[in-house]
């Protein structure tokens, strides 16, 4: 029969005499891997002269085993008795062939003892092996072994051998097998939310399962963190950060989970709907060799993209009347903005009058800026209501320009946007009747703007100097702007916004095709030659009479920055930060050290003086 509640009960009791006999301590060598400790019955078998008994096991697992305890009595006079683990043949013990031996000199009332193997011995799954007790000390000299008559270790069975002929046995042995593992360690890495948006706090568990019998020792835990995100704690080992690299040191991985902590906060603009990575790579020593592992877990990305767009239902009226500018502000991205800029230039033909915006605008001489705060993904729209300069000359074209600057969910990150940019041609001029003009003041007007011009075509034609570089993309925004003479960021997006309204007008006034470039264009005092790549518009705005050189460097300045960075130029996401190598590139092939020429600065001198002393004299 069965071993009933009774039974039981003393099995029980035998396994914490077990526990107390060989503790499984953390990374102990000896830990219960195979067992049948029911010692309840009253059945001995003798082991004695020619009398032997073995008892084989089956391990479910691969291990090291290191000790065997058996259940046993010395009989007569104190020796020792020996044990022997040996393979199995057709079902009984190969004493011929011995894997590992021990022996001990025990009590004479029946206990548990142990027999430490010499060597420790690798067994496999699925394998069996017999534990063979043998002692020598002649009849009723011997030991006796504790058996049990029904089958409690399925796994194997009980055999007896009088001389060298073994027999099976129903029942089994007492026995215990001991041994190790090696520490066998997986790693995953779960984040507790699936999406972020800048500012979000974002928290990661790392968990380290053991499922070996040894503690694994020598552990690094590192764990990679992206650019955009900011260290805030981890632990509970021992925990450093540098280098963006967060490093867990616990002492050892005991058998069993482990559970690793990594705090932090998401910063930066992102890429709308792009991935978070967070590389985990862990290192260790499982008591045979040194072992690594690594894993990753990705967490999505929200961010706002705004963009924003002026517009104009008139596109020419008459000088003194009123334009009303439309502004589009739309948030193409899944995430608010923290901070929205947005940034008007006027064309000084034109005065600012009132706007519709929710937040008023700061006024600076021509420029007004709005401020706006958690703007949401969609579309705002506002006025803007400015008059055209009763002064205005006919047939002139102003430009109005537009540009926006936005941030993350959190406010960090500053993305500049595109400059928009509306064109207004002035009909005709406010003219009066009553006065006149002065002829006189006319011909000196004339003779000295002979003079300078003169001297201006002299100057410039002596000597090619690029003065202003900019690098455009052809959806519009300014991705390089290099100067010898601007002192302020904006003025380049002015200029920008300009070149490309000039380049819009004269397409449209000369009916260009889709298909041709504008390869110059005289502006005044300056020549701009532009060039055109495959994904950029370079413009050069020079003093001096082009060159082959100039129009030679300019296309391989372009091929050169387009073959660099053409890949980051595609997928630009408006960070001026990786731009360094391509304004290095442009300077190394326009831009020398010194600064503008001095005989432009003196000819903006003389301009400015000439403005000035005919200010007053010009013709209504």
């Amino acid at each position: 029969m069965r071993p009933g509640r009774a039974r039981a009960a003393l099995v029980l009791f035998a396994a914490l005499a077990l526990a107390s006999l060989s503790s499984p301590a953390r990374a102990s060598r000896y830990v219960p891997m195979e067992l049948q400790t029911d010692t309840a019955g009253i059945l001995g078998y003798p082991i004695e002269t020619n009398v032997a008994a073995a008892q084989s096991f089956s391990p479910t697992a691969n291990f090291t085993a290191t000790r065997i305890a058996l259940y046993v009595q010395d009989s007569g006079k104190s020796d020792a008795l020996a044990i022997s683990v040996v393979p199995d043949v057709a079902g009984h013990p190969d004493t011929l062939t011995i894997l590992a031996t021990a022996s001990n000199d025990t009590a004479s009332a029946f206990a548990w003892a142990n027999f430490t193997l010499t060597p420790s011995l690798a067994v496999t799954a699925g394998t069996t092996y017999w534990i063979v007790a043998d002692d020598s000390a002649g009849t009723g000299e011997g030991y006796a072994w504790r058996y049990v008559s029904v089958d409690a270790y399925p796994r194997g069975n009980a055999a007896t051998a009088n001389g060298a002929v073994w027999t099976s046995q129903a029942g089994d042995f007492a026995f215990v097998v001991y041994g190790w593992t090696p520490a066998a360690v997986t790693i995953s890495v779960i984040a507790d939310r699936a999406t972020v948006a800048g500012g979000d706090l974002l928290g990661y568990m790392i968990q380290l399962t053991n499922t070996g019998t040894e503690d694994a020792t020598s552990v690094w835990i590192n764990a990679t963190l992206d650019s955009r995100l900011q260290f805030a704690s981890a632990g509970p080992a021992p925990v450093t950060f540098a280098g963006g690299v967060v490093t867990f040191r616990p002492a050892t991985l005991p058998a069993g989970i482990t559970y690793l902590y990594l705090n932090t906060t998401v910063r930066g603009l992102f890429q709308d709907n792009g991935s978070l990575v967070l590389p985990v790579t862990a290192e260790f020593f499982n008591g045979v060799a040194a072992r690594s592992l690594s894993t990753a877990v990705t967490v999505g990305t929200h961010a706002p993209d705004v963009v924003a767009t002026i517009a104009s239902r008139k596109t020419e009226g008459d000088a003194g009347s009123i334009l009303t500018f439309e502004v589009t502000l739309r948030n193409r991205g899944s995430a608010s903005a923290g901070h929205v800029w947005l940034n008007e230039s006027l064309n000084p033909s034109l005065t600012y009058l009132n706007d519709t915006a929710v937040s008023p605008a700061a006024l600076d001489g021509q420029r007004q800026s709005w401020h706006l705060t958690g703007v949401a993904p969609g579309t705002t729209q506002f006025n803007v209501t400015v008059q055209v300069d009763p002064l205005a000359a006919g047939d002139t074209v102003v430009a109005n320009f537009l540009s926006v600057e936005f941030t993350d969910t959190g406010g960090t990150g500053l993305v500049r946007g595109r400059t928009n940019t509306v064109v207004f041609r002035v009909l005709g001029a406010f003219v009066d009747g009553g006065g006149g003009s002065n002829p006189w003041l006319w011909g000196s007007f004339v003779l000295s703007a002979t003079v300078v011009g003169g001297t201006y075509l002299f100057l410039a034609r002596r000597r090619l100097r690029t003065e202003e570089i900019f690098l455009i993309h052809h959806s519009g925004v300014l991705l390089v702007h290099m100067s010898k003479s601007m002192k302020a960021d904006h003025d380049s997006d002015i200029l920008s916004g300009m070149f490309t309204a000039i380049m819009s007008f004269v397409k449209d006034a000369f009916h260009y095709d889709g298909q041709q470039e504008l390869q110059g264009l005289d502006l005044g005092k300056y020549r701009v030659h532009v060039r055109k790549g495959a994904i950029t518009f370079l413009a050069l705005v020079h003093t001096g009479k082009s060159t082959r050189w100039l129009l030679q460097t300019a296309t391989r300045a372009v091929i050169a920055v387009e073959s660099e960075y053409l890949d980051m130029l595609k997928d630009w996401n408006g960070d001026v930060r990786a731009l360094t190598g391509v304004r290095d590139i442009l300077k190394g092939y326009f831009l020398s050290p010194t600064g503008p020429s001095r005989s432009m600065q003196r000819l903006r001198a003389t301009f400015s003086r000439f403005d000035q002393t005919f200010k007053g004299m010009r013709p209504l």
